[in-house]
């Protein structure tokens, strides 16, 4: 096992720069998540990692080794990572047990000693028994795992995680997601998950890193990249919530701060250089706020319900506020639930967090 770092790291393809300056430090046995939208660079960075690219500019360092400079470049057979892509890669002529073996035999490890190795990354993933199997007569499940133990045949310093439940149904991206998670408490093993789906990243990741235009934008553990987002773009992309507008009247104390927000006064967490500011951005999730039916004479903090949907024993309900229209306010209400579209509803905020000025 080993650590993992990356130091100004830089790739260009011509005049594209798709990874601009990224640091990371993943520590020995960490299981870290790089998340964000397509075309971020977050595939990039992983086939830097993994050798089949090479940095423009920037240091890729495994354990106590340097892997990649501009100058030099380690190839992927000697870097010992392993990596489990989307498609699988499995090849269909070859049974599961050939599959998982061909790294080995590549290696030019002897028969029973292949055959050993083989039998152990299959008990790892729960596939004991199925070596005379095709990767046609498997499910989408099952051939996953098959992926996973050919890359844990090869005993790698880091596995990488390239989309892996992309091509999954919601249960056994479930079901997997358990696999994975299961497989890092076991062996601790230090992993690097790719993922667009912050689901995934925060249910199963250590630390998540953010991407955004080929830089990592904020690198946190899940509960604090949700509840203290360092921009716009982490605070919409992460979880449901609402950005507003809002004019911080003190300085931060003791992680709060006093400010008006939808017309209403309310205290909200901030970080601890925060200073009054007017036209401050406002993350506030769903849980944040409360609601209530609006009464004649309620201006403030009011807004028109302009979409709901129902999701399974409440509502998730999108409001323009009267005092910030064009906006939508994510709100979720218990059923049963007496709004309509087109109704009006007044709204508490109990909480929320001031994003840091960029």
């Amino acid at each position: 096992m080993a650590g993992l770092g990356l130091e100004r790291v830089v790739k260009q393809f011509g005049s594209f720069v798709a990874v601009n300056e990224v640091s990371l430090d993943i520590r020995d046995g960490e299981f870290l998540a790089v998340l964000g939208p397509s075309g971020c660079g977050k595939t990039t960075i992983l086939r830097l990692i993994a050798g089949f690219e090479r940095v423009s500019r920037g240091t890729i360092r495994l354990g106590e080794h340097v892997v990649s400079t501009e100058e030099e470049h380690m190839p992927p057979e000697r870097r010992r990572v392993g990596v489990v892509f989307q498609s699988y890669a499995l090849w269909p002529h070859m049974n599961v047990g050939e599959n998982v073996g061909y790294p080995l035999r590549v290696a030019g490890l002897r028969r029973e000693q292949r055959s050993r190795r083989v039998a152990q990354a299959l008990e790892t993933v729960g596939l004991t028994g199925f070596g005379d199997r095709r990767p046609a007569d498997l499910s989408g499940g099952q051939r996953q795992r098959v992926a996973l133990a050919r890359c844990l045949v090869m005993d790698p310093q880091i596995v990488l995680l390239d989309e892996p439940l992309a091509n999954l149904d919601t249960h056994l991206r479930g079901s997997m997601q358990r696999e994975f998670d299961e497989y890092h408490r076991r062996t601790g093993t230090t992993m690097l998950y790719i993922t667009h789906d912050q689901s995934e990243a925060m249910a199963l990741a250590d630390r998540v890193a953010v991407m955004s235009q080929g830089r990592v934008v904020q690198l946190a553990p899940p509960s604090q990249l949700y509840r203290e987002p360092a921009s716009r773009m982490v605070a919409e992309f992460v979880g449901q919530a609402s950005v507003v507008e809002g004019d911080v009247w003190t300085a931060a104390e003791a992680g709060r701060v006093r400010a008006r927000v939808l017309g209403r006064e309310c205290l909200l967490r901030a970080a601890p250089e925060q200073p009054p500011q007017q036209a401050a951005a406002i993350c506030l999730r769903p849980d944040d706020v409360s609601v209530r039916p609006a009464v004649a004479g309620d201006a403030a903090g009011t807004g028109i319900i302009r979409r709901m949907t129902y999701k399974g024993g409440y509502f998730s309900l999108e409001m323009e506020p009267v005092d910030a229209p064009g906006r939508m306010l994510k709100l979720n209400v218990q059923e049963p639930c007496s709004v309509e579209v087109g109704g009006r509803l007044a709204v508490d905020i109990r909480d929320g967090w001031v994003i840091p000025a960029a």
